[in-house]
C-alpha cells in the first residue's frame, strides 16, 4: 500500500506499510533515560477489504564463495516464502503501536530526537489493514536546567540547515535561548573562526608543491583555511600523532571533535594514507575500521570516514573491542548518523606527483570559466545484480530461504533504479544518457531488463560514452578492489524450470575497471558515485576509486569494503 507523503517499507520479513519520520528538539540538559512516546486520543478505522502485504526483502551482497543473504538479526529458520513467521503467522495487529523513537543524538549543540510514524497496522493471519484517524502523539522526558554546550557565534548558518526539518523548530528559543536565532552573540573576530580545515601529516604538507596553492584556492573562493599536523602534543594547529594507525584515527577525531564548535569548522579535507591498519607516522590519517555485525565476521567490516563527521556521540559506547556496530546507532550516547562536519578525502599512496596532479585539478575545476554545460550532464550505468528464480548453493533448486532466490520478485535488474535517476535529473534539467544489460539466455525480460536505454551496458559502450564530458557519473553493479561487472545469465541447462545457476550459467564482465581509465577526460572530471561492492578498499593503492580521482573524476564515491543491497526492484 501507497500513501501520499509516506514511504513505504519494512524490516526484512516483515509486512512493507508507508512509514515517516519526524525530528523534534529537545532540551539540553534532557535525559534520556527518562525518554517517552506517547499516543493519546484518536480511533483505528478498518480498510475494506482482505489484504495480502508484502515483507520487506532482505538484503544480499557478494563475497568470494557467492551471494549472501542477511535477515537483518533474525533467525533465517524463522523465514518462509519470505516471511517472518513470528509476524505473519499472527492473529495480532502489527506494528504494536503507530509511533516509536527511532534515535535520539545531537546536531552539533542542539539534541535532538527522530520519531517514526506509521498510520497502518496489520494484521497478518486473518488479512485486516485499519488506519490511524486523529490522535495525538506525545514525547516526555525530564531536562535539567544546566546548560548545554556552548553556543558558537555562527550558530545561524548551522541552524538554517537543522531548522527545516524540525517538527517544532519554535521551541529553540525555550530550550536554547543563548542559540535562539537572533543574533544576540556578538561575532568573533573572523581570524577565529576555520571553516575548512585540512588534516594532513607535516612530510605531506612539505614535500606537496600544490597543497599550498590548493589552499590560497580556497581562500580566494571564500574559505577560512587551517592546515593540521600531526604533534606530541595536541595543539590548535596538531593532533597528537599517536603510535599507531587506529589510534590515531581516535586522536584526529577527538582534535574535531574538541574544536568544530568553537572554530565553526564546517568543511574537512584528510589527506594522508587511509589504511585503517599499516601505520606510517610520515604519511598516515587513516580511516576508522568498524565493525557494524561483530557476530558476522570480516564480512562486515567497514573502514569509514563517517567517524570524522559524526562527533557528538561515542562511536563505541559499550566499550568493547568493536567500534561502529549497528546495536550502537541512534542509542543515547552513541552514534546518531548527524553530520557535524562535511568530510572529504585525498588518498596518499607515496606518490606526490599523483597528488599534486589531484590537486591540480582541483584547483582548476574551482576556477573554470566559459561553457560548463557539461557539467550539468548525468551518465547512468546499470548492470544487473542477481536473477530469480536463482540457486546460490548449486544443489539444483532455489528454495533455501538462507542462501537462494526463490521467485521472481527476489530479481534485482539495475534499469528500475536508473529510470528514477533519469526521471529526478531530467526535473532539474540535467541531460541523461543511459546503459543497461541487453545481453542473456532469454529476450522476455527474464535474463536482463528490456527497459529502453541509450546503448547496452558494456566496457566500450561506457567508456565511450563517458568521454563525451558529463558532470556526473553513477553506475550499479558488482564491484572489486579493481573493477566493476555485469553478471550475464548466458545458458540454461533446464530451461522448462528457467532458474538461474549462480556461477555455472552466470558470468561477471568488467564494464569499467582501473586499467580503462586512462581515456577518460582529465579536463572535465566527473563527480562519480560507484553503486558496487570494494570499489574503494583503502588499503590497496590500486582501488578503483582512486584511480578515477587521478584520473577522470573530481570526486568519488566508492565503498571500502562490501556494498549491501535490498533484493527486488529498487523503488
Amino acid at each position: 500500500i501507497e500513501a501520499a507523503g509516506f514511504d513505504t517499507r519494512g524490516s526484512p520479513g516483515e509486512p512493507m506499510l508507508p512509514v515517516t519520520t519526524t525530528q523534534l528538539l529537545v532540551p539540553p540538559g534532557i535525559d534520556w533515560s527518562s525518554l517517552r512516546l506517547d499516543l493519546t486520543g484518536g480511533r483505528w478505522v478498518d480498510v475494506p477489504g482482505e489484504f495480502d502485504l508484502a515483507p520487506g526483502p532482505p538484503v544480499a551482497a557478494d563475497d568470494p564463495d557467492g551471494p549472501v543473504v542477511r535477515w537483518g538479526d533474525k533467525d533465517p529458520s524463522m523465514i518462509r516464502d519470505g516471511r517472518d513467521t513470528r509476524v505473519y503467522g499472527q492473529r495480532a495487529f502489527y506494528p504494536g503501536t503507530p509511533v516509536r523513537v527511532a534515535s535520539c543524538g545531537a546536531y552539533r549543540q542542539w539534541h535532538v530526537v527522530t520519531v517514526m510514524y506509521t498510520p497502518f497496522s496489520y494484521s497478518p493471519a486473518d488479512r485486516r489493514l485499519r488506519r490511524l484517524e486523529g490522535g495525538r502523539a506525545e514525547l516526555r522526558f525530564r531536562a535539567s536546567p544546566a546548560p548545554g554546550p556552548k553556543a558558537s557565534p555562527l550558530r545561524e548558518k548551522f541552524w538554517k540547515r537543522l531548522q527545516p526539518g524540525l517538527a517544532n523548530a519554535d521551541a529553540a528559543a525555550l530550550y536554547y535561548p543563548e542559540a535562539a536565532q537572533s543574533g544576540e552573540v556578538a561575532a568573533a573576530p573572523a581570524q577565529a573562526y576555520n571553516d575548512y580545515v585540512i588534516i594532513t601529516t607535516s612530510a605531506i604538507w612539505a614535500n606537496s608543491s600544490r597543497l599550498a596553492e590548493f589552499v590560497q584556492a580556497k581562500q580566494v573562493a571564500g574559505h577560512t583555511v587551517k592546515v593540521v599536523v600531526e604533534g606530541s602534543v595536541s595543539d590548535a594547529t596538531h593532533y597528537l600523532s599517536g603510535g599507531s594507525a587506529d589510534t590515531r584515527a581516535n586522536n584526529i577525531r577527538a582534535w574535531l571533535a574538541g574544536r568544530y564548535l568553537a572554530e565553526g569548522i564546517d568543511y574537512v579535507l584528510l589527506i594522508g594514507n587511509p589504511d585503517p591498519a599499516a601505520y606510517d607516522p610520515a604519511t598516515s590519517v587513516p580511516m576508522k575500521r568498524c565493525i557494524p555485525y561483530s557476530s558476522y565476521g570480516a564480512l562486515f567490516e567497514s573502514p569509514t570516514d563517517m567517524f570524522y563527521s559524526d562527533l557528538t556521540g561515542s562511536w563505541n559506547p559499550d566499550g568493547d573491542e568493536y567500534y561502529g556496530e549497528y546495536a550502537e546507532v541512534g542509542v543515547p550516547g552513541g552514534i546518531d548518523r548527524l553530520a557535524e562536519v562535511y568530510v572529504g578525502r585525498i588518498p596518499f599512496y607515496g606518490s606526490y606527483t599523483e597528488l599534486d596532479g589531484i590537486l591540480a585539478k582541483l584547483i582548476a575545476y574551482g576556477q573554470a570559466q566559459g561553457d560548463l554545460s557539461w557539467r550539468r550532464k548525468l551518465l547512468v550505468a546499470a548492470a544487473v545484480s542477481n536473477h530469480a528464480p536463482q540457486d546460490n548453493n548449486g544443489d539444483g533448486d532455489a528454495t533455501d530461504a538462507d542462501v537462494d532466490y526463490p521467485d521472481e520478485a527476489y530479481r534485482t535488474f539495475g534499469d528500475s533504479w536508473g529510470e528514477a535517476l533519469k526521471s529526478l535529473a531530467a526535473a532539474a534539467g540535467f541531460g541523461v544518457y543511459t546503459l543497461y544489460e541487453k545481453e542473456g539466455v532469454y529476450g522476455d525480460g527474464t535474463a536482463y531488463p528490456l527497459t529502453t536505454c541509450n546503448a547496452p551496458l558494456n566496457a566500450s559502450n561506457f567508456v565511450g560514452a563517458w568521454q563525451g564530458r558529463y558532470g556526473f557519473v553513477t553506475w550499479w553493479g558488482h564491484g572489486s578492489v579493481e573493477a566493476a561487472y555485469r553478471r550475464i545469465w548466458y545458458s540454461d541447462a533446464m530451461p522448462a524450470v528457467r532458474v538461474t545457476q549462480y556461477g555455472s550459467e552466470t558470468r561477471d564482465t568488467p564494464f569499467i575497471s582501473r586499467s580503462l581509465v586512462s581515456p577518460l577526460p582529465n579536463d572535465t572530471p566527473s563527480f562519480v558515485v560507484q553503486v558496487s561492492c570494494n570499489n574503494g578498499w583503502p588499503e590497496e593503492s590500486n582501488n578503483l576509486g582512486y584511480r578515477l580521482l587521478a584520473q577522470g573524476a573530481v570526486g568519488t564515491v566508492s565503498s571500502s569494503r562490501v556494498s549491501w543491497y535490498y533484493l527486488g526492484t529498487w523503488s
